[in-house]
């Protein structure tokens, strides 16, 4: 006789879908590029006890990531309860601290015609929207601290989406933070070699990655030309290389900035007319209009 089991065969549950759901390239970094570090070593802002430090400037294709850092230090003069203070200030802890307004930390970008743009915390972003903003955003985030008994430093990263467009000139990182009695102060910040940085973002996934479209490649391509007389591009299978061309001369008009654009093989080079590189040998030109590796 067959062996009948005791239990009855059971169907297994059907797995719903998972949802999928993507960040905003607005609202932090692209996971698929590796971002080149720029350092910019300075105390922003001091007072005794606490220290707010840009330690570096992670440039990625569309934006840059300031890391910045929360030092805070016990003073011979201070009580416990005034550095218990302090520490519940910079790491925030409690509700009280959270809704400090406009007495927490302040961060904001100042561009050379006088438009600006102020940070948002990442835990309170603005309403997320299949489009992107019109404007630029500054959003910042904590990425972690720790300490002991009389020390303490908490990082933060702060993103700017989209990078400023390189002839515009420099812009001002401006902060401030009442609470801690650390009154506005500024740093200008000189964006060539953040520009010249761009070139060098490697991509993770190599072609896999989503491609810019259109007119963001153009304009990265442009303004990199601009700033630095010319640039190459490997051309890849997902881009659209004559609509990318002609969108880069409607930016060069719309400039008033002569540009050349040609393809040579597998690259698609961009130069300013008035770029040294048309005066200079055969080999030194091939140099410069060959892509990075």
């Amino acid at each position: 006789m067959a062996h009948m089991s005791f239990f009855p065969d059971v169907e297994p549950p059907t797995r719903p879908p998972r949802l999928r759901s993507s960040v905003p390239r607005w609202l932090e970094p692209p996971s698929n590029e590796l971002a080149v570090p720029v350092a910019i070593v300075v105390v922003l802002a001091r007072r005794p006890g606490v220290a707010l430090c840009l330690r570096r400037i992670d440039v990625y294709r569309e934006g840059w990531r300031f890391a910045l850092s929360v030092r805070a230090a016990r003073v011979d003069t201070m009580t416990d309860d005034e550095w218990f203070d302090v520490l519940e200030l910079v790491q925030q802890r409690s509700p009280r601290r959270r809704n400090l307004g406009v007495d927490g930390l302040r961060l904001g970008i100042e561009f050379p015609d006088g438009s600006k743009v102020i940070g948002n915390e990442a835990r309170h972003p603005a309403a997320i929207t299949a489009s992107d903003p019109d404007t630029p955003l500054l959003t910042f985030r904590h990425s972690g601290g720790g300490g002991n008994d009389d020390e303490y430093d908490l990082g933060m990263h702060a993103w700017l989406w989209p990078a400023p467009a390189p002839e515009r000139g420099p812009c001002r990182l401006v902060c401030d933070w009442r609470a801690l009695n650390i009154p506005e102060q500024s740093l200008v910040i000189e964006t060539n070699e953040l520009v010249a940085a761009r070139e060098h973002v490697v991509d993770v996934w190599g072609d896999s990655r989503t491609p810019l479209d259109v007119p963001n490649l153009a304009r990265q391509l442009f303004e990199l030309a601009s700033a630095n007389e010319q640039v190459a591009h490997r051309i890849r299978a997902s881009d659209n290389v004559a609509e990318t061309r002609s969108a880069i001369r409607v930016l060069a008009r719309e400039k008033g900035i002569r540009i050349r654009t040609a393809v040579m093989g597998d690259v698609l080079v961009v130069v300013r007319a008035d770029a040294a590189v048309w005066s200079e040998s055969t080999q030194t030109m091939r140099a410069k209009l060959t892509p990075s590796p």
